[in-house]
């Protein structure tokens, strides 16, 4: 009896040291391609080395046979995955990716064709120079996106339908609905982001055709967003050291029971500075903000409950109105 005790505390101890080993070995091998620059295995290179030491007869010698799939999931979250190197498209990687996938935009244009939501939670970023044409849309998964440019094609920059996301460092240049437009009960924080028009120096010649005989060139006309920000339903929108600008209706649109809290954020270029739409939005607060804008508010609607604390404000409109009611 003793001897057989001891016979399977030895199997036993073997068992938890080949298991051991087996992890060991994967998460080296995740860490080492995650640590390495853009030349080292791809993403697609590393799935199929653990295919194959997971695999009944491939891999009957390896210790990754003892890992299950979350286990191996859970590794291949830590390794890049590079579009369009591992993936053609950015839908075709949102496929692929795995929970707080790390999903890499190379430089370049990129269209956003039938992108859509991811099912689950990743990391979206974008190498200098990336960007994305079209509409990105985000759902209740939620993640991150950092450093990333998107430009319209027609509609809205990024669309966020639910969850809870991150945005840093990141353009959103729209010239026809808003930047970013954000409802259901998403919850979005943006740091250190720019919203809405181009900007001066985005600005190029643009050519714009009037008739069958010919065409006249316009240099310096701006392509304007009509809202940098949208925010409906339930949205909590939360911006901090921000800009939002060039916009020909408002740089902040909000309605429904929707909350948005601006910190350290600037208003320029945009007709009126807020709008509020259909409910009028639960509240609005602004905290050490400068605003610039033809007006304040673009009608006599306003959210439930507004705070301007230590934000200054120039609005031209008003302050004509202010110096002819002075002269009268």
């Amino acid at each position: 009896a003793a001897a057989a005790a001891a016979s399977a505390a030895a199997s036993m101890a073997r068992e938890a040291a080949v298991a051991a080993k087996s992890l060991c070995s994967a998460a080296s091998l995740a860490a080492s391609a995650a640590a390495a620059g853009p030349g080292s295995a791809s993403w697609s290179e590393i799935a199929l080395a653990l295919a194959m030491g997971t695999h009944s007869r491939l891999g009957a010698e390896s210790a990754l046979r003892r890992l299950d799939s979350d286990a191996l999931r859970s590794l291949m979250a830590h390794v890049t995955l590079h579009v369009p190197r591992d993936a053609p498209t950015l839908s075709t990687a949102l496929r692929r990716a795995g929970p707080w996938q790390r999903v890499l935009i190379a430089r370049g244009e990129h269209a956003l064709c039938d992108a859509a939501p991811s099912a689950r939670p990743l990391l979206l970023l974008g190498e200098p120079g990336a960007v994305l044409r079209g509409t990105l849309v985000l759902g209740s998964a939620g993640g991150e996106v950092r450093g990333l440019r998107c430009d319209d094609a027609g509609d809205c920059c990024v669309r966020v339908l639910g969850g809870k996301w991150r945005f840093s460092n990141c353009r959103l240049r729209c010239s026809h609905a808003s930047a970013l437009h954000v409802s259901c009960d998403a919850q979005v924080e943006l740091v250190e982001c720019t919203l809405g028009g181009e900007s001066a120096h985005e600005m190029g010649s643009h050519v714009v055709h009037l008739s069958a005989y010919g065409s006249v060139q316009v240099a310096g006309l701006a392509k304007r967003a009509c809202f940098a920000l949208v925010a409906k339903q339930k949205a909590v929108v939360a911006a901090r050291r921000s800009d939002l600008s060039q916009c020909s209706e408002a740089a902040l649109l909000i309605g429904g029971r929707a909350r948005a809290l601006l910190e350290d954020c600037t208003i320029s270029g945009a007709e009126a500075a807020f709008m509020s739409g259909v409910g009028r939005g639960r509240a609005l607060e602004l905290r050490t903000c400068s605003v610039r804008a033809r007006r304040l508010w673009a009608d006599a609607d306003r959210p439930r409950v507004v705070g301007l604390h230590d934000t200054r404000a120039e609005c031209a409109d008003e302050a004509a109105a202010e110096a002819e009611a002075e002269a009268e």
